[in-house]
């Protein structure tokens, strides 16, 4: 009988491990380097299984939204921008830990000679991110 109790409480556990996940509802501040140096940036998740709706403020962008994906601890963020007159996707990606992300970020131009060519570098900024919930 002592078997058959472990083998539920392993088996519930296993069950609930999803809902175990990392909570990441909420407001956050991400820091990041940009062309014109480091930026913090501050914006909001809100959660629905494993889809993500962002909304924020930069101060180059104004207000903004994005979407983005949680499976697991693997996160990934895109923004759609306008940068002097080209559409830009921003994707971040990366892991969440706790009340803490981290990951990399990458430019997809949406038009014009570099679009559909994968990511842009933009040279001297680097492509690491950290974000932390507030």
């Amino acid at each position: 009988m002592r078997k058959f109790y472990v083998l539920y409480t392993l088996f519930v556990l296993l069950i609930a491990s999803p809902a175990l996940a990392a909570d990441i509802s909420g407001n956050w501040q991400l820091d990041m380097s940009g062309p014109a140096g480091p930026e913090t940036v501050k914006f909001s998740v809100t959660v629905a299984g494993e889809k993500l709706a962002i909304t924020g403020e930069h101060s180059s962008f104004g207000k903004y939204e994005g979407t983005g994906t949680l499976k697991g601890d693997v996160i990934q963020m895109t923004f759609p921008f306008n940068v002097n007159g080209t559409p830009v996707n921003f994707v971040f990606d990366g892991t969440v830990k706790g009340g803490k992300m981290e990951g990399t970020k990458a430019y997809y131009p949406q038009s014009g000679d570099d679009a559909g060519k994968g990511p842009v570098k933009m040279e001297g900024v680097s492509e690491a991110w950290t974000a932390v919930k507030k």
